[in-house]
């Protein structure tokens, strides 16, 4: 029975924990840093590992993008030893050959593929370079072959397309020269100012401004300040908001499916002035904006300083 005793004594002192008390001479602060010391410490390794996955994983983004270049390189390049175009004074001039056809087919499939993933400022460049690029081949193609109407539409569609990724300015249109801003936050241009496939019926048609992809009911603003001159249903344009700013620069707003402006209201630059819709003659939800200068219709993409500012 002692023996028992005993033992259960001695059990009871192993599970009970031993406080060790800290010296007299050494202050409490000192001891909770000491033990907070490995903690600190695997937070600074947890944040190094997390800075060189981010350095890493952004290396490896400018890695692929580099390729990716240098991919459209390669076919810019092998595009033109294959088709040369032969410079002269040609009066008469030859149909386009088929394989120059399927050559144009796959650089303008690739190169849209590319311009959709152009991200940041070397592939801004490299956007406005083959944008030159195409526009120059197509000029020299043009001395020595019969147009290609529709192949020609779909050329210019892909210039505008990559100079739209671009950081191209003050291509055309310099009159104007104060800050603009976006219609929209999320800015995808499905159809580009020019003439283009008419999409309800055959040939062509000019198209006087630009189409953006929006849903219903996403909030359109207004690109600067002004007043409304035209609010309500017009005809294709559907809901149409026309703004005039001045200077002899007028912008229009169409396909809306709401808005709350009437003729006469001020609108602020970047205020709302409606949602997008597909009212009026319209294939599907979109945003149709045009842009006048004195009357005339302009490419809202070449207006100066279009690209160097979005709405706040």
């Amino acid at each position: 029975m002692g023996q028992m005793s005993v033992l259960g004594a001695m059990i009871a002192c192993a599970q009970t924990p031993i406080s060790v008390a800290p010296p007299e001479n050494v202050p409490l602060e000192t001891v909770d840093s000491v033990r907070q010391a490995p903690k600190r410490a695997n937070r600074r390794r947890q944040s190094v590992h997390k800075k060189r996955k981010l350095s890493a994983d952004k290396s490896k983004r400018r890695g692929l993008a580099s390729k990716r270049r240098q991919r459209m390189r390669v076919l810019m390049k092998r595009f033109q030893s294959l088709s040369p175009v032969v410079v002269s004074d040609r009066t008469v001039r030859q149909p386009l050959p088929s394989a120059r056809q399927d050559l144009w087919s796959q650089l303008l499939r690739q190169a849209g593929a590319w311009a959709a993933r152009a991200r940041g400022k070397q592939d801004q460049r490299f956007a406005a370079f083959l944008a030159n690029w195409l526009e120059d081949q197509l000029a020299l193609e043009k001395r020595q072959y019969t147009r290609d109407r529709i192949l020609e539409l779909n050329i210019r569609e892909m210039i505008r397309f990559c100079a739209a990724r671009g950081e191209v300015a003050n291509l055309q249109l310099t009159a104007v020269n104060r800050p603009l801003v976006w219609p929209l936050n999320k800015v995808v241009v499905t159809s580009f100012f020019g003439p283009r496939k008419n999409p309800f019926g055959k040939g062509t048609r000019q198209h006087d401004g630009i189409d953006f992809s929006a849903a219903v009911g996403t909030p359109v603003y207004a690109i600067a300040g002004g007043n409304v001159t035209r609010a309500g249903v017009v005809g294709g344009y559907g809901r149409l908001i026309e703004i005039d700013h001045g200077q002899g620069l007028v912008s229009r707003y169409a396909h809306l499916s709401e808005s709350k402006l009437s003729r006469g209201d001020a609108v602020a630059p970047g205020s709302q002035i409606g949602q997008s819709g597909r009212t009026g003659r319209v294939t599907g939800p979109h945003l149709h904006f045009e842009v006048r200068l004195n009357g005339a219709a302009v490419d809202p993409l070449l207006l100066l300083g279009w690209r160097t500012r979005v709405r706040p």
